[in-house]
């Protein structure tokens, strides 16, 4: 795993996959590595896996550089390989994004399509976002949704998703996208009933002090006990 377009690989073919407890945090500043934009990313990909727990981890963004923040399940960076994705369950994670101007971020990025390499086959099934606090910090509207699809991924049959917790002061009530179509999660509801039921949108999580990384809930946070 590793960042959008680099980090340690996976080797193979890996099953059966748990990742817990990990604070994924990015510089706020390019130097005095020389870093890329694309190296300062902050999201763990999941490139190819069968049987994958991605549970009780910190998403820390940096605030001086804009780049993308979140969990990535994005087929297709391998040309002809056409593997099956699935058993994927993330949960308990938070995440908390500061983004100083344009770029983005999300809960879970889920594509069949990544790397333009999308007509070999790749099928990703039965993917679960399960309780996962989402707090996006924004100066510009150029965000993500919490789940963000594109391709060809079956979501109406292989995404459950539900008591997640997106707060967005860029995009209020916004909660997914599909290949560009946007939804607030009253209509994410009503497009596909039953789901995201308990989940919630514009309550600010109160974690306790992000600023430093500590992204537990402060006294009177509406995650306790919701």
């Amino acid at each position: 795993f590793g960042a959008h377009s680099g980090g340690l690989p996976w080797s193979g073919f890996p099953r059966d996959i748990l990742i817990e407890g990990n604070t994924f945090k990015q510089r706020d500043t390019l130097s005095p590595l020389g870093l890329t934009g694309r190296e300062m990313e902050t999201s763990l990909r999941l490139d190819p896996v069968y049987g994958c727990t991605v549970r009780n981890n910190k998403f820390l963004g940096g605030t001086a550089i804009a780049k993308y923040t979140g969990i990535e399940i994005a087929a297709g960076n391998v040309a002809g390989l056409g593997p099956i994705y699935g058993d994927i369950a993330i949960y308990n994670n938070s995440l908390y994004k500061q983004n100083a101007g344009t770029g983005g971020t999300w809960g879970a990025f889920i594509s069949t399509s990544n790397g333009g390499n999308g007509a070999q086959g790749v099928d990703i099934r039965n993917v679960r976002l399960w309780n996962n606090c989402y707090h996006f910090v924004a100066a510009s509207t150029d965000a993500r949704k919490f789940i963000n699809i594109q391709g060809s991924f079956d979501h109406a049959t292989q995404l459950q998703s539900n008591g997640n917790f997106v707060y967005n002061t860029a995009q209020p009530g916004g909660f997914a996208t599909v290949g560009g179509t946007q939804y607030t999660l009253d209509g994410w509801r009503i497009a596909f009933p039953g789901r995201d039921s308990g989940s919630f949108v514009d309550q600010n999580p109160q974690y306790r002090n992000p600023s430093i990384g500590d992204l537990a809930p402060a006294v009177g946070s509406p995650l306790i006990d919701s």
